[in-house]
């Protein structure tokens, strides 16, 4: 019992890193299939491609604070700068990432009603992520309102690099979503 224990926990950690994130292929997701909830409540459900061979873009979450003073403050997380250890960075990173999954564009006009109410379902749960990281600075800051930027950094090509453009480009930076939210409101 203890061998076939093992055994299927291997597998659901062997499976993991295979089936996702997509593209994994249609047998790495038949093979994960029955170990997702297992991987999920042990969190094990590791995406280790997500850094390679071709990791994706990453996200910032870019914040303006205005205070009831009429100043304002303008910050970013992940900051590099101010969190610090490197794990209190990556947990910001995590958020970040988080809240970009959630995120979808709306399908068009043409889109079957099934791919509306899906897109509906995922909308709430990303205003309602965005919504409370809102109200978190809010109250840690005392501002009286806070805007925030959902912001996509696209990686350059190799091309683009050789020829001399900066990670930090701000030609990379593209805003996805904007959204202000008042002290008090919900």
């Amino acid at each position: 019992m203890i061998t076939i224990a093992l055994l299927l926990h291997l597998t659901a950690i062997a499976s993991a890193p295979w089936a996702g994130p997509e593209p994994g292929g249609p047998i790495a997701a038949a093979i994960i299939t029955p170990f997702r909830e297992y991987l999920d409540a042990t969190y094990t459900n590791h995406g280790y491609r997500f850094f390679a061979p071709a990791p994706g873009p990453g996200h910032i979450v870019r914040y303006t604070l205005t205070f009831p003073d009429g100043s304002t403050q303008h910050d970013e997380f992940p900051n590099r700068k101010t969190e610090w250890p490197r794990l209190f960075y990556h947990r910001h990173f995590m958020l970040t990432e988080k809240l970009a999954a959630f995120f979808d564009e709306k399908p068009g006009s043409d889109a079957p009603p099934e791919a509306l109410r899906q897109w509906q379902q995922e909308q709430k749960v990303f205003e309602t992520t965005a919504q409370s990281y809102a109200m978190h600075l809010l109250q840690t800051t005392g501002a009286k309102s806070v805007e925030l930027e959902l912001v996509q950094h696209n990686i350059p090509f190799p091309n683009q690099v050789q020829a001399g453009l900066k990670l930090t480009d701000a030609n990379l930076y593209q805003v996805m979503w904007k959204h202000l939210y008042e002290a008090g409101s919900s």
